[in-house]
C-alpha cells in the first residue's frame, strides 16, 4: 500500500471529455456528456420506432405496451452510463467503470431487444429506403452470411469472452483511460458483442433465435464463465494492475487503488453473475410454461377428438 500512496503523489491530470476539461472543484453531478455517437442513434432510431407504432395499427397483441416501455427504459440506461455523470466518474474509479459496462452490456441492450425494435422501426423507415435499400441489403448473399456466421452461438459466445477479457489487459485497459476516442471503440465494441449474446437468448420479435430454451439456458452459463473467472481472479489477486488511475484524482478519497479493484471485480463477477442466473431461470421458467401450455392444448385436442 505504501507504493500505491507513493505513485499518488503526483501532480494529477483531469481528462477532458468532447472537449470538457474538468475542474477538481467541480460537483460531480456537473459532468454530464453529449456525446453524439450514441444520442444521435438514439434519436434516430426512436423517431422511427414511434413512426412505425403509429403506423402499425392493431398492434395491441403483436407489440403490446410493455415492450415499448423496455426498449425506452433500455435505451434510457444505455444513455445513462455513457452521458451521465458515471462516465465521469468511471475514468477515477475501477468499480464505477465495471458498473458503467454492465449496465452497456448485461442490463442496457437485452431491455433494448425486449422492446422488440425490428418490425416498428422499418414500418417508421421511408418506403424508399425500405424498398431500395433495407430489402435488398436483407436479400444480399453477404448479409445473409454475415448472419449466419455472426449470430450463431458458437461465435457470438467466443466474441463476446474475446472482447471483454481483451480490454481488461492491463496495457489494453490503461489505454483506455488517457483516450477518448478508444475509450468510445471500447464501447462500441461492448454494445456490438453484447447484442450478438443477447440476441441468442431473447427473440427479438419477430425475428427468432436459433436455440431451443433450455439450450440457451446453459449457452448463458458456459458464455459467462469466463468473465465470472476474470472478475474473481481481479477479487482474490494482490497485484493492483490497473495504473492508469493513479495519474488521476479520485473523487471517493476513502476507496484505496487495491479496494477500487477487488469492488470493481465483485461487480464483474458477483453482479454478472446475479443477471446470468436470472436470465437462466427466466428461460427455463418460459420454456417450462411453454411446456405446459402445449400438452394441455393436446389433451384438450385428444378430448375434442373423443
Amino acid at each position: 500500500m505504501r507504493e500505491f500512496d507513493e505513485q499518488l503523489d503526483v501532480s494529477f491530470q483531469f481528462p477532458g471529455h468532447v472537449g470538457v476539461e474538468h475542474e477538481l472543484g467541480d460537483s460531480v453531478w456537473s459532468h454530464w456528456n453529449f456525446d453524439p455517437e450514441l444520442l444521435i442513434p438514439f434519436v434516430i432510431l426512436s423517431f422511427f420506432y414511434i413512426r412505425g407504432l403509429t403506423r402499425w395499427e392493431g398492434r395491441t397483441r403483436d407489440h403490446p405496451w410493455w415492450r415499448t416501455a423496455l426498449y425506452f427504459l433500455g435505451w434510457l440506461v444505455l444513455l445513462g452510463a455513457v452521458e451521465s455523470p458515471l462516465d465521469f466518474l468511471a475514468e477515477r474509479h475501477f468499480f464505477a467503470h465495471m458498473i458503467q459496462h454492465e449496465l452497456l452490456i448485461m442490463v442496457g441492450m437485452p431491455l433494448t431487444l425486449l422492446g422488440a425494435p425490428t418490425t416498428p422501426v422499418s414500418r417508421g423507415l421511408p418506403n424508399l429506403i425500405r424498398r431500395y435499400l433495407v430489402s435488398p441489403t436483407m436479400r444480399s448473399f453477404f448479409f445473409k452470411l454475415g448472419r449466419a456466421l455472426f449470430l450463431s452461438p458458437i461465435i457470438a459466445g467466443v466474441l463476446v469472452n474475446a472482447v471483454i477479457i481483451a480490454w481488461h489487459i492491463p496495457d489494453m485497459y490503461n489505454l483506455v483511460l488517457t483516450s477518448n476516442a478508444i475509450h468510445r471503440i471500447q464501447h462500441l465494441s461492448f454494445l456490438i458483442v453484447a447484442w450478438l449474446f443477447w440476441w441468442n437468448v431473447i427473440d427479438p420479435k419477430p425475428l427468432h433465435a436459433r436455440m431451443a430454451l433450455p439450450m440457451r439456458a446453459i449457452f448463458i452459463f458456459l458464455t459467462g464463465m469466463p468473465k465470472h473467472v476474470v472478475g474473481a481472479f481481479l477479487v482474490f489477486s494482490s497485484t493492483f494492475f490497473y495504473t492508469g488511475y493513479l495519474e488521476f484524482a479520485p473523487v471517493f478519497t476513502s476507496i484505496s487503488p487495491a479496494d477500487d479493484q477487488t469492488l470493481g471485480g465483485l461487480i464483474m463477477w458477483v453482479g454478472a453473475l446475479s443477471i446470468h442466473l436470472t436470465a437462466m431461470g427466466l428461460t427455463i421458467f418460459i420454456w417450462m410454461r411453454r411446456q405446459q401450455i402445449a400438452q394441455q392444448r393436446h389433451l384438450l385436442e385428444l378430448q375434442g377428438n373423443d
